[in-house]
């Protein structure tokens, strides 16, 4: 090596090495190029195809259950995806700042929130025992009354009303009112 050193030069040992670094580092960047247009055409051929799959369902040409069910898959595996990439995802956003725009979209990064634990503290948990209770008995308490138990309605000073019970000492008590959530499918 030390004859073609001497032969060729520094110099052009050099040039060379670094012409080669050049080209790697170019190639590399074009495989980065192309591998991100390949992300967003199947960005966009997504957006199709759920286009494509309301119109069909809308048209009558496929069952809305058989989508749902295909449409949760996918959504697993792209909950999946979202998981494996999240930590390299904030990494990079951490170059970015905290908030900033990138690719259309506003990007916010922000450390796991704070919480207590008061598990430990006695008396907390005791109030929390007695809440949960006397939510339980209340439940209990309405769920008799929906069933014909004795109950009545009172007329407050608003003019709203309110379901009152007769709890075990005769003193009437406000049951809780009932609400009901949007109504979903669950597959598993």
């Amino acid at each position: 090596m030390g004859q073609v050193k001497n032969l060729l030069g520094d110099n052009i040992i050099q040039a060379t090495t670094e012409a080669i670094k050049n080209i790697e580092m170019d190639s590399l960047e074009k495989e980065r190029e192309e591998k991100n247009f390949e992300l967003e055409k199947r960005v966009r051929q997504m957006l199709v195809f759920k286009d494509k799959i309301l119109e069909d369902v809308a048209e009558g040409w496929i069952n809305p259950l058989d989508v749902f069910v295909a449409v949760n898959k996918i959504k697993k595996q792209l909950d999946s995806l979202t998981s494996s990439i999240t930590d390299g995802a904030f990494e990079e956003a951490q170059k970015f700042g905290t908030s900033f725009d990138y690719k259309g979209f506003k990007i916010s990064s922000s450390q796991g929130r704070r919480s207590f634990d008061y598990s430990g503290c006695e008396g907390i948990v005791d109030l929390e025992n007695q809440v949960k209770g006397g939510k339980e008995f209340l439940k209990k308490c309405k769920i008799a009354a929906d069933a014909g138990g004795y109950s009545e309605v009172q007329v407050l000073k608003d003019g709203t009303t309110r379901e009152v019970f007769p709890d075990e000492n005769g003193e009437l008590i406000a049951l809780p009112t009932i609400k009901y959530g949007k109504s979903f499918l669950t597959i598993k």
